[in-house]
């Protein structure tokens, strides 16, 4: 780079762990993980040479629990429910880092001495046709969260500070009733101010000859509101159909919408896009032979009505 410390880095971080499993009812799997990391600089004489030696411990506690159903209802033949309940604890000591470069993350170590816990919880299905057996997983849960000793240990600064040991509680869901039809969920709940950070939330449908559709939303406290949709249909062997649809609830407006139509052939396509935009409006031809790429576009670009 042109400006500030420049040189090399050589990071070394093996790890050693012992999984165990006593008497088979859970697994834990202790671990320490030694870190070198050295530099070579170019552009500081007096001191071309700087090391950092630290380490981190890790402990994983987990276990397993699985109950199957074989319910009687046509070609569902069972039902496997799987509980997985984890406990993590990580500790990083506390080391003096100012005299290092600063090229990315791994010159900056944190701290660490937290304990974090979650449980998943998954359920699929086994469908029985003659001899043929397909899977499919119906539902998955996920919620974690983690506990920060070091937070709750610390000095207060003031008479209105307050220790926040507790993480964002994080959960993810995906359901998925039918092959062609998934629902997925994600998000952080802020436990001190009892609502939402972030959150995603999407469906999506497809079926077996390749129309599809989905709709997404994302929302990012003080930063996101946003909406997207997508549809892509075959009309026809040769002719396909697609639209776009991306919306911000901050600014109450459309970002944009895109409609769009594909020819296809068995060694080249065509694709036709209106692309409107609040800055402008686009009309997009292009063309793409199929194995070698896109070789040639015209695009048009017109006043926003």
């Amino acid at each position: 780079r042109n400006t500030g410390a420049r040189g090399s880095r050589l990071d070394l971080k093996p790890r050693i762990s012992l999984p165990m499993s006593p008497g088979g009812y859970f697994d834990f799997k202790p671990s320490v993980g030694p870190r070198a990391t050295f530099y070579l600089l170019s552009n500081n004489p007096e001191d071309r040479y700087a090391e950092r030696y630290i380490y981190d411990l890790k402990a994983d506690l987990t276990a397993t629990f699985v109950r199957i159903f074989r319910p009687s209802f046509g070609r569902l033949s069972a039902i496997r429910h799987n509980v997985r309940p984890m406990v993590r604890y990580l500790f990083v000591p506390e080391l003096v880092q100012n005299d290092l470069p600063s090229f990315d993350g791994v010159d900056r170590i944190a701290a660490a001495n937290k304990v974090t816990y979650s449980v998943n919880s998954l359920v699929t299905g086994k469908r029985t046709e003659g001899e043929a057996s397909t899977y499919t997983d119906y539902l998955y849960l996920e919620l974690e969260q983690s506990f920060d000793i070091r937070e709750a240990t610390r000095e207060l600064t003031s008479a209105t500070d307050e220790r926040h040991p507790f993480s964002d509680i994080r959960g993810e869901l995906v359901i998925r009733p039918v092959r062609q039809f998934t629902v997925r969920a994600k998000g952080f709940w802020d436990v001190y101010d009892n609502w939402f950070n972030s959150y995603d939330a999407s469906i999506e449908w497809v079926n077996g000859r390749g129309d599809h559709a989905n709709a997404s939303y994302r929302f990012v406290r003080d930063t996101t509101n946003y909406f997207e949709a997508n549809a892509y249909a075959r009309v026809t062997r040769k002719i396909d159909v697609r639209y776009t649809k991306r919306f911000s609830f901050d600014s109450d407006r459309a970002l944009e919408t895109a409609y769009g139509i594909i020819y296809k052939r068995q060694c080249w396509t065509m694709a036709l896009n209106y692309i409107r935009k609040p800055e402008e409006n686009l009309l997009l031809v292009t063309f793409d032979l199929l194995g070698l790429g896109r070789v040639a576009g015209v695009e048009a670009t017109m006043q926003p009505f």
